[in-house]
This record gives C-alpha cells, sequence and structure tokens, in this order.
C-alpha cells in the first residue's frame, strides 16, 4: 500500500513539473507585462524632490531690557512661529513674490495654490533646541528650493513689519499722553502759583482741623484715582487680549484667571506635541484638543467674570470719587469763606506730584521705545531668524524609485504567473479526460495485483506437489538472502 502511495505521488509531481515546462511561458509573459506596466508608470509620473533647510529662530529682544539678556528655547514661542511659517498670510505673500507654474488648460485660484504649497510645506520645530525645520516637495528641485527660500524671506519680512507698526503705534500714543502730562502739569502749576499768591496776600489764620481733613480727603481722592486708573487699563489689557486672543493676565489680580491660563498654556503645549506624533483622529490627540477647547471656553468665560467685575468695582470708585470730589469742593468752599485755601495747595501738590512721576516713566518708555524703533529701522528686530544650512537644489527624487518599482513589479509578475500554473493545474485535474485516465491507471493496478496473487497461490500448489523443488527453493532463496 506504501509503495501504491509513493508511486503516485511520484507521478503527481510528474505530471505538475510536466505542466509546468509546457507552460513556463506564462510566468515569463505575466512578469513581462508586470515589468511593462512598471516602466509605464515610471515614465508617466512625475518625480517628486523634497527640498529641505534648518533655521533658528530666537526671541531675543531689542537688547533694551536685562530679562531678555538670556533666553532658552520656549515650545509655545516655537509651536507659534511655525504656525506664522504656515499661515496664509506668509504663504500668500511667498505666492506673490514667486508665482506657482500651473498648467493653462487647468486655471487654479490664488487660495487653491495657497492651499496646494500648505500642503506641501512641512514646519516641525526640533525637541528642545531652537531649531525650526523647513521641507518643500515639489516635482521641479529649482522650484521647491526657490519657494522654500521665498516662504522664509517672506516670512523675515512678516516679522519686521510686524514689529515695526506695533513700535511706531507705541511711539504716538507715547507721545500723545506725554503732551497730555505736560499740559496737566503746567495748568497744576499754575493754580498752585495762585494759590500760593492768595496765600501770602491774605495770610488767613490756619485751621488744624479743617486742614487734616482735607489731607485725608486728598489722600483717599488721590487712592481711588489710583485705583481707577489701574482698573481702566485692567480692563484695556483685558479687552485688548479678547480682541486679538492674546492672554495678559499677568496685568490682574485674579487668581482663578491665572490657573486657567497656566493650565491653557500647558494644555496647547501638549497640544502641539500631540500634533506632531499622532494623527488627526488619533483619540489621544483628540482628547488633548477636547480638553484645550473647554480650557479656552474656560478662560473666555472666566475673562468675561472678570470683566463684569472690573467694571462694577470701577463705577463703584468713579461713585466714590465723585463723592469726595464734592466734599472736597465744599471744604474748599468753606475754606475759601474761611480764608483758608490751604487744602487747596496740598492736593495740588499732591496730584502735581502723582503727575510729574506719571511723565518721567512715560518719557523713560518713550526713550525705549523710540531706541527700538530705530533698532528696527536699521533691520534689527527682536525675533532673530537665523539659517542652519544653505539652499541646495535636490538632485536625487524621493519617489518614484526605479529600482523598488521594478523589483516589485517582477515579483508581483511570477507570482500572477505561478497563479496562473496553480489554477491550470487545478483544472487539468478536475478535466473529465484526467478523471478517466485515473480511472484506468487505478483499474490496471487493480488487474496487476491480482495477478501477482494468481501467481503466489499457483506456486504454494506446485511446491506442495513436490516438497523436494520446495526445500530446494528454499534453499535457493535463502543463499540469496545472504547474498
Amino acid at each position: 500500500m506504501a509503495d501504491k502511495l509513493s508511486s503516485n505521488s511520484s507521478l503527481s509531481e510528474f505530471l505538475d513539473w510536466k505542466l509546468f515546462r509546457k507552460y513556463w511561458y506564462l510566468v515569463g509573459l505575466s512578469t513581462l507585462f508586470a515589468v511593462s506596466l512598471a516602466v509605464a508608470y515610471l515614465a508617466v509620473t512625475k518625480p517628486i524632490y523634497e527640498a529641505q533647510v534648518r533655521i533658528v529662530v530666537q526671541n531675543l529682544g531689542l537688547g533694551l531690557e536685562s530679562t531678555n539678556l538670556a533666553k532658552t528655547y520656549d515650545k509655545e514661542f516655537l509651536a507659534t512661529q511655525s504656525e506664522v511659517i504656515r499661515s496664509p498670510a506668509t504663504l500668500t505673500r511667498s505666492l506673490e513674490e514667486l508665482p506657482e507654474l500651473t498648467d493653462p488648460a487647468k486655471p487654479k485660484t490664488q487660495s487653491e495654490q495657497v492651499g496646494s504649497i500648505a500642503e506641501a510645506l512641512r514646519v516641525n520645530p526640533l525637541a528642545k533646541t531652537d531649531i525650526i525645520k523647513l521641507t518643500y516637495q515639489h516635482s521641479d528641485p529649482q522650484q521647491a528650493t526657490a519657494r522654500l527660500e521665498s516662504i522664509i524671506k517672506c516670512y523675515q519680512n512678516h516679522l519686521r513689519e510686524l514689529e515695526k507698526s506695533s513700535a511706531s503705534r507705541s511711539v504716538v500714543l507715547l507721545e500723545q499722553r506725554k503732551a497730555e502730562l505736560e499740559q496737566d502739569i503746567a495748568q497744576l502749576q499754575q493754580d498752585l502759583k495762585l494759590i500760593s499768591t492768595n496765600t501770602s496776600s491774605e495770610s488767613p489764620e490756619v485751621d488744624t482741623q479743617s486742614n487734616s481733613m482735607m489731607e485725608v480727603l486728598t489722600r483717599r481722592l488721590i487712592e481711588i484715582q489710583s485705583e481707577i486708573a489701574s482698573l481702566t487699563v485692567q480692563l484695556d489689557l483685558l479687552q485688548e487680549s479678547r480682541n486679538s486672543g492674546r492672554s495678559q493676565v499677568h496685568s490682574t489680580n485674579s487668581i482663578v484667571l491665572k490657573e486657567v491660563e497656566r493650565n491653557l498654556n500647558a494644555g496647547r503645549t501638549d497640544l502641539a506635541e500631540a500634533s506632531q506624533i499622532y494623527g488627526p483622529s488619533h483619540p489621544q490627540r483628540l482628547s488633548i484638543e477636547e480638553r484645550v477647547r473647554m480650557l479656552e471656553s474656560a478662560h473666555t468665560n472666566e475673562s468675561a467674570v472678570l470683566q463684569v467685575e472690573l467694571q462694577a468695582s470701577l463705577k463703584q470708585f468713579q461713585k466714590e470719587e465723585e463723592a469726595l470730589r464734592e466734599l472736597i469742593r465744599a471744604e474748599n468752599q468753606r475754606l475759601k469763606t474761611a480764608h483758608n485755601i490751604q487744602g487747596d495747595e496740598v492736593q495740588i501738590q499732591a496730584k502735581l506730584a502723582q503727575v510729574s512721576e506719571l511723565h518721567a516713566s512715560i518719557a523713560e518708555t518713550l526713550q525705549s521705545m523710540k531706541l527700538a524703533n530705530q533698532s528696527l529701522a536699521n533691520g534689527d528686530g527682536s525675533i532673530v531668524v537665523s539659517l542652519l544650512d544653505e539652499f541646495v537644489v535636490p538632485q536625487e527624487s524621493i519617489w518614484p524609485k526605479p529600482v523598488p518599482v521594478l523589483v516589485i513589479s517582477i515579483v508581483m509578475g511570477i507570482m500572477a504567473g505561478v497563479a496562473c500554473l496553480l489554477c491550470l493545474a487545478a483544472y487539468s485535474q478536475n478535466s473529465p479526460k484526467t478523471s478517466i485516465d485515473n480511472r484506468a491507471q487505478a483499474d490496471d493496478s487493480v488487474q496487476a495485483d491480482l495477478l501477482g496473487q494468481i501467481h503466489a497461490l499457483r506456486r504454494e500448489i506446485q511446491d506442495m506437489k513436490n516438497p523436494a523443488e520446495q526445500s530446494t527453493r528454499q534453499k535457493t532463496y535463502a543463499g540469496e538472502e545472504q547474498g
């Protein structure tokens, strides 16, 4: 039975090899077809080149403050600058400076061209450094390098224009405020001179109690005016923060808002890191984005609550200021009736000292802003952008690669040819002619077994009839086995 199975296995292997020798050209044809498709793909597909460059972006300031002398890398700052580079404003300027080569038959709008540039541009801040890596992919290597150079140039110009515009507006506002304070100082000095003249000419008897009351009212009025000025500044900064999207909670006294701001900055930092690691639909990134949205909503609500509280406090202080002014006016009237105007002199002197101090502070700030504006006009800037690499035109395309494409096509062609041979083998085994041949071969093997059994029985009968011949045959068999 084992001999029968081995013979059938050898026969099937012989038939498979015979089928392969008969239809081997199918493997060659499928391989040739796959290679032809690969060659056609390589001929039709435009190669993609990638230009890359690294830049160092540092917020060093203009050297006008000692706090700007030492700077380290800042994740939030680099993430913000990466978004500025990818912003439509920067890309639109680059497109205007270096127009994109488009097919005249399929014209694109400016927004579509900006979207194409944004898809081909990759901006990645390197961890724990001040370095940002920029890559741009294009079918033309010259165009890829030129586009990358144009984007960096437009980004630098955009930063300079923003800083110049901000510095110019600050200088104008500070000059206006300085002129107003100078007018106030002149008016107060004139009032003080008039009061001194009246006091020296009339020489009234000083009322100590009234003088002390006037000092208390004056000090309280100055404190309220200071509180009103502080609340006004906080409200202006809070409104500017809500309009521009920048946080300035360092100017407020809200502990809750500062805590929300710290959590929001941490969430934005985590989101910037997750956007470099996970995809847009990754659960981790989606959860971080949801947390950032919740923190932004909480920040907005807390800012609104703080604004309402500040406005209420401001109205209360304004009412108190009005009441104090009425009291001071009444006291002044009483003092003038009694020929005592010393309280007015103290009030004006205190206000004159306050206004003079504010004027000196604004003059110092104005001088610093003028120096900063002059530095910006000379080409300097608080944000320094420098190149680490030179702009090099890429020589090799990143896709398609001829060797991998041809190797993959050859392998796929061989696999397709082998699959065809397997299908032919399965079809030949299931065909009627093959079934009849297999059945005939099985019948022949059965007949051969029966004939062998008949010959063996005939030999045994003859041995039983002639014992001497049987013993001789056994000896012959024994000798053959020993040999």
